[in-house]
């Protein structure tokens, strides 16, 4: 706030910008937990390196994704991971399907008949 602001103009804004002050700091308060948060994971997930007792020697994987903040991030995601099951399902049958007529060709290259119970 100027000082002209504050001496000349209308008194509410004092309010208004004290109050923009706080939601600033808020604001500012949740970013920090937020990198706090991520920093915590990472530290999390590396720590079977630093671990003398532990079997496994290698780091977790860190995150795909930022932590979603809003509802719209989170149906996002879910919409991304689905979409993924989904691909990944697809492949599943693509590999199966492919396995199926490769027997079904070898049995027809051997003079058998499709149908003979296999």
């Amino acid at each position: 706030m100027t000082y002209e602001d504050y001496w000349d103009g209308d008194n509410c804004k004092t309010k208004y910008y004290r109050q923009m002050n706080e939601l600033e700091k808020e604001r500012r308060n949740a970013d920090l937990w937020l990198l706090g948060a991520y920093f915590y994971e990472a530290l999390l997930d590396v720590s079977p390196v630093f671990n003398p007792l532990s079997t496994k020697k290698q780091p977790f994987p860190y995150r795909d994704n930022p932590i979603p903040l809003t509802e719209a991030e989170i149906k996002r995601i879910d919409e991304l991971n689905k979409k993924k099951q989904m691909e990944a399902g697809r492949e599943a049958m693509r590999a199966m399907m492919a396995e199926f007529n490769k027997k079904f060709e070898e049995k027809l290259e051997k003079g058998g008949e499709p149908n003979d119970g296999d």
